[in-house]
């Protein structure tokens, strides 16, 4: 799901993600991606690298849902930390570390 150019994404359903490199929210330039739902990987062997949510230009993530990504590199969440609204969701089956002005949630 991708939002740009000030607009708006929301996920009140499933994202489920098993691809190399796929990516289950893209929010960019100052649009707001809003989830309510479920952000995962599928069971079974998925692909690496598989980003739960990416915020790039100013772009903001709002989670009152679940992002759950079990994947070789995988990240829940990319993006700063001023652009990450938790609003009571979880980020499961992470580790949380800084890196530069990026906040990574790292399998």
């Amino acid at each position: 799901m991708r939002a740009g150019a000030g607009s708006k994404a929301i996920n009140r359903g499933d994202i489920n993600l098993s691809g190399s490199s796929s990516v289950g929210m893209y929010i960019d330039d100052y649009a707001v991606g809003e989830n309510y739902g479920n952000i995962q990987t599928t069971a079974g062997p998925n692909g690496d690298s598989i980003i739960g949510v990416y915020t790039l230009n100013n772009g903001v993530i709002k989670n009152y849902g679940t992002i759950n990504i079990n994947s070789e590199d995988g990240i829940g969440y990319i993006g700063k930390i001023q652009e990450w609204k938790k609003n009571g969701g979880s980020i499961s089956q992470v580790e949380q570390t800084l890196k530069r002005i990026y906040v990574f949630y790292r399998v």
